[in-house]
């Protein structure tokens, strides 16, 4: 059986454990990717929660729209953070080297590999 509506509730689930977000937050946060006002954080919790008695097309497009929107941004973020670990990292790595080759350089006795 391949309910749209349990698709929609596994996906705000998910979503909402990924990122620890309350209903309120989540909904701020499609409403932010979207560019527009839309369902509330009561519609999205009945939604995630399959108890909605009269689906809405037009909400749970907005929703499927502003989920895929939203992991996009989360993505995007991810890479962004990554990007600024890895050059700090690399900064420091930098930093490191230059300590230990004037350590090796200024050093009266020997250094070697073993």
């Amino acid at each position: 059986m391949n309910d749209p509506q349990t698709s929609l509730s596994q996906q705000l689930l998910h979503l909402k454990k990924k990122t620890s977000w309350s209903w309120e937050t989540m909904c701020r946060q499609f409403h932010q990717v979207m560019g527009k006002a839309g369902p509330s954080n009561t519609t999205l919790f009945r939604y995630a929660s399959n108890k909605i008695k009269r689906p809405n097309p037009v909400v749970e497009k907005y929703v499927q729209d502003a989920i895929h929107k939203t992991e996009i941004e989360l993505a995007q973020q991810g890479l962004a953070e990554s990007e600024r670990h890895r050059k700090r990292a690399e900064h420091e790595l930098q930093g490191i080297e230059t300590r230990f080759r004037s350590l090796v350089e200024n050093a009266q006795d020997v250094v070697y590999r073993y």
